[in-house]
């Protein structure tokens, strides 16, 4: 009876824990959607750029966002590419927990559709 009353228990916390997870991803994809809205002419004004931490609780549990940006010339020497970072920190049984978005973007060119 123990070992299956342990199973559940343990079932319980992956399941908070995935939980947190799915909201973290939540959290930075809608950042970077944010993002990949932005037009040519505003990502020439405002790079590179940082924002937050910016605290949002969600489900009881506070998370703290990040975003940055920088261009990328290693990958494209005349600017073209586009590096943005989203981190979302949280605490889980006393240990700050982190998932880190990395995506690029293709801006001031004639194929900045392709966001």
């Amino acid at each position: 009876m123990f070992a299956v009353a342990g199973l559940f228990v343990q079932s319980t916390q992956s399941g908070i824990a995935s939980s947190r997870h799915t909201s973290s991803s939540a959290l930075a994809q809608e950042h970077l959607e944010l993002l990949r809205a932005k037009d040519d002419l505003w990502w020439a004004g405002a790079m590179p750029f940082s924002v937050g931490p910016e605290l949002v609780v969600k489900q009881g549990v506070e998370f703290s966002r990040s975003t940055s940006t920088r261009y990328r010339p290693d990958l494209s020497n005349d600017g073209h590419i586009i590096e943005a970072t989203v981190t979302v920190d949280w605490l889980e049984k006393g240990q700050t927990r982190q998932n880190r978005f990395i995506t690029y973007f293709v801006v001031n060119t004639g194929i900045g559709a392709l966001r």
